[in-house]
């Protein structure tokens, strides 16, 4: 698989990985969606600029990925992925 243009590196999938919920809850039903799918998914909504509705299928249903945002927004948790992945950005280029 080529690495598209909005999603994460390999390296910076490693470095965040540990930030993110579980994606196996114990709980019964459907399994969650994979959390580098999803967040992947998110990272094409910010930075297209696109509506939510707009999201292409790979990511999966646009709700899922809005509710999983709207989740990890409100618990700090996209706050945290920010501030380790700008940790060691290089702001001369």
């Amino acid at each position: 698989m080529s690495m598209k243009r909005y999603e994460l590196t390999k390296e910076q999938w490693e470095r965040i990985k540990p930030l993110l919920p579980p994606e196996e809850t114990g709980k019964r039903g459907h399994p969650r969606k994979d959390n580098r799918i999803m967040l992947n998914g998110m990272l094409w909504i910010v930075r297209s600029g696109a509506q939510w509705r707009e999201l292409p299928e790979t990511y999966g249903p646009w709700q899922s990925i809005y509710a999983r945002f709207a989740k990890w927004r409100n618990e700090g948790t996209l706050e945290a992925v920010f501030h380790t992945l700008s940790a060691d950005a290089d702001m001369r280029t």
